[in-house]
């Protein structure tokens, strides 16, 4: 768990929200957001058609930008805060301006994890991985899930076409039946119609009393 230094909020007011340092000649957007004047006047910015503030998403006109203005006023409160924090340290106050032995920023963070002061970027570089981990874990839950209805939807498949099967059977068998007895009423056909007439008078009382009980 990260716990942020007392003194970090400041700090986060008086840096630029693109490097995390304190601002260097700081410049000022008409949405307000303020940044060093180096970070914004890079190639990707400027050639924007449609320039956007790097924080809010808003999108100021030309006339709102006047990067040859600098923020005066913040960049005094910028250096008039490290001046203090220079003559506190000097003082014998325990000022931690230690860097980042990584990717050499301020460390403005407490890892109460790690037990060790970290920077921005390494916060940044920690969610990232949380993210990935996560999202590889939703991944194979789904996988796994995609697995499980398919085995389920093959299972049925099977059961259904074994039943399917069992009737294909059954039909054959009856008209199998069937067809022997058409060949036998055909070749008794052939005999003298006096016995076929017994004979099936015979069959269909033999059916007659079968059914209701004669």
């Amino acid at each position: 768990m990260l716990q942020q230094r007392p003194t970090a909020a400041l700090e986060d007011e008086l840096s630029c929200p693109i490097c995390f340092e304190f601002f260097q000649d700081p410049v000022s957007l008409k949405c307000q957001h303020s940044f060093c004047r180096g970070c914004l006047e890079t190639p990707a910015w400027i050639q924007q058609k449609q320039r956007e503030c790097p924080v809010c998403r808003q999108r100021p006109s030309m006339a709102d930008f006047h990067p040859s203005v600098s923020n005066m006023k913040l960049r005094n409160v910028v250096e008039a805060y490290l001046q203090r924090e220079e003559k506190e340290g000097n003082e014998g106050r325990a000022v931690c301006l230690v860097r980042c032995s990584i990717h050499n920023k301020k460390l403005r963070f407490f890892c109460k994890e790690c037990e060790e002061l970290v920077c921005a970027v390494c916060v940044e570089t920690e969610l990232e991985s949380i993210k990935r981990s996560e999202f590889a874990k939703l991944r194979q839950f789904l996988r796994a899930e995609e697995e499980a209805r398919l085995e389920a939807l093959e299972q049925e498949e099977s059961k259904k076409t074994g039943l399917l099967t069992e009737r294909i059977n059954r039909l054959t068998d009856d008209m199998t039946s069937l067809s022997e007895r058409i060949s036998d009423i055909q070749h008794r056909m052939k005999t003298d119609d006096v016995s076929f007439l017994q004979i099936h008078l015979t069959y269909f009382n033999n059916v007659l009393c079968s059914r209701y009980n004669c």
